[in-house]
């Protein structure tokens, strides 16, 4: 892809959220270059395909309070100066798994060797669970990542404290030196290893792997990326990029160890469609188990 475009795709990552059509669809017809022109007021917008002037209207406002926030060769430079770059559909190292995903992202920014790539489909698994973990999830989550590393298959989470950051100490322990054992998948931009406790986890993880986010540099894990007046975007958007290490990267497990009885977040165990999905229960009694027995889908390869 041209620099034009990987600008143009850098900007859109702090213009448009993953889920807005409108958006969506004028890159679709447009490209990245011609959509944001025209998503900044360069150029006119006109009504097309099934994108009426009122929707294109309301993407226009909705756009116009984060356009002063865009300057994607300052991202850019940001995140060459940190040792990582910008990867794009059709770059040697994009993710091709993510490229069915209706909302997949603009870009991902990294930090780390990208020489030894993500590895394919086949050889990912994502293991996420609680922050709040018990000791007996964060021993079954380190015997599954340093197993899964052995094995040459990297594991995804999200550098969170509890099962996260057991899956990647795990994976980096059992690592064979051959490609990365593991690839964090972070909730704000890379200047910030977030949470902090968890910074040489990253930098370990950065020595033969990457960190990826879909957030330019400057956004903060708890800094909402778009305005307030949009509740759907309010808070943070650990469980949106959790989902993300399952989903888009088309990891061929997600278990989740947990403790407490929650309802399932958005992104999480339900919305790995068309990825295989197991369980990790943490005891017989302990009201976690519910988790697998709502859900039919999973009961019959949840683990005891």
């Amino acid at each position: 892809m041209n620099d034009e475009n990987r600008t143009a795709r850098a900007a859109l990552t702090r213009l448009f959220e993953p889920g807005d059509l409108v958006g969506r669809a004028l890159v679709a017809k447009h490209g990245a270059h011609a959509a944001l022109r025209i998503a900044i007021g360069a150029r006119p917008a006109f009504p097309f395909w099934d994108v009426d002037a009122d929707e294109l209207a309301e993407g226009l406002s909705r756009w116009a309070p984060r356009i002063h926030d865009l300057d994607p060769e300052k991202d850019l430079a940001t995140i060459e100066r940190l040792g990582g770059g910008f990867l794009v559909p059709g770059d040697e190292h994009w993710p091709t798994g993510l490229d069915d995903l209706p909302d997949a992202p603009w870009g991902l920014w990294y930090r780390g060797n990208i020489g030894n790539g993500i590895p394919a489909p086949s050889r990912c698994a994502a293991l996420t669970g609680s922050r709040d973990s018990t000791s007996y999830g964060a021993a079954v989550t380190g015997d599954i990542a340093y197993g899964l590393a052995q094995r040459g298959i990297c594991v995804i989470s999200g550098l969170a404290y509890g099962i996260d950051a057991h899956a990647h100490r795990a994976a980096v322990a059992g690592s064979t030196g051959e490609g990365p054992a593991t690839i964090a998948v972070l909730a704000g931009g890379l200047d910030r290893d977030y949470p902090s406790g968890n910074a040489d986890l990253a930098a370990a993880i950065r020595a033969n792997g990457v960190t990826l986010s879909e957030l330019p540099p400057g956004n903060g894990p708890y800094q909402a990326p778009f305005p307030p007046e949009e509740p759907h975007h309010r808070g943070p958007r650990r469980s949106h990029l959790r989902r993300r290490s399952a989903l888009a990267l088309r990891c061929t497990e997600h278990r989740t160890p947990r403790r407490n009885h929650r309802p399932p977040r958005r992104g999480g165990p339900g919305q790995c469609a068309q990825r295989y999905l197991g369980a990790v229960n943490t005891d017989a009694l302990d009201a976690a188990d519910l988790l697998c027995q709502r859900r039919p889908r999973l009961r019959a390869i949840c683990q005891a």
